[in-house]
């Protein structure tokens, strides 16, 4: 990591990505929990059903649910238990995600800016490697319109196209409704 780049200190960096994943999985951990909770109340109801249909005494369906939750109880307790584990654990995921996003955003309006940027380079363990090879590459090309090392060529290969186009339908699909960046880009364009 260059010295000049701050290290990122927030892991809840993007609402709009994380907050949609991490409430997807408590859903998905609510939706299980109350599914197996159920499930184990049919298993319990049906060995009562079993004992009395072979001479076993009767018991009221609201006391055998009593009996029940207070024999299973510890399911409930561990469910809570292991759910900020869960929850801490699939942000700091999330984040190897969000992060190089805000990164490749704070790098696009510094191009947008006009300044030069030399290299993009992810953290260890960060996602989306091969998004930062293909903006690697067009950094390369970026720099040397820059540079003047290409001034015969007014337009772009259709491999630099195809870069270029990767990056804006990837950068669109992780902030479609970022209105900053939006403004800002705006604000270039009319300079």
């Amino acid at each position: 990591m260059p010295a000049d780049r701050p290290k990122r200190t927030k892991t809840f960096v993007n609402a709009r990505i994380q907050g949609r994943i991490i409430a997807r999985i408590a859903g998905y951990w609510a939706l299980y929990h109350v599914v197996l909770w159920h499930g184990l109340f049919i298993y319990r109801y049906a060995q009562h059903r079993a004992d009395v249909a072979n001479g076993g005494a009767t018991m009221p369906f609201r006391d055998l649910y009593h009996q029940f939750t207070a024999d299973y109880s510890p399911v409930i307790f561990c469910a809570l238990l292991i759910l900020p584990i869960f929850m801490i654990d699939f942000v700091r995921m999330t984040h190897r995600i969000a992060g190089p996003l805000v990164r490749f955003r704070s790098v696009l309006a510094e191009l947008m800016d006009g300044k030069r940027v030399k290299r993009f380079e992810l953290r260890k363990g960060d996602l989306l490697t091969e998004f930062e090879e293909d903006f690697n590459r067009f950094l390369g090309y970026y720099n040397a319109r820059l540079d003047g090392l290409a001034p015969g060529c007014p337009h772009m290969s259709d491999e630099q196209a195809d870069v270029v186009e990767s990056i804006v339908e990837r950068s669109e699909q992780a902030s479609e409704d970022d209105v900053p960046l939006k403004e800002h880009a705006a604000a270039a364009a009319d300079a």
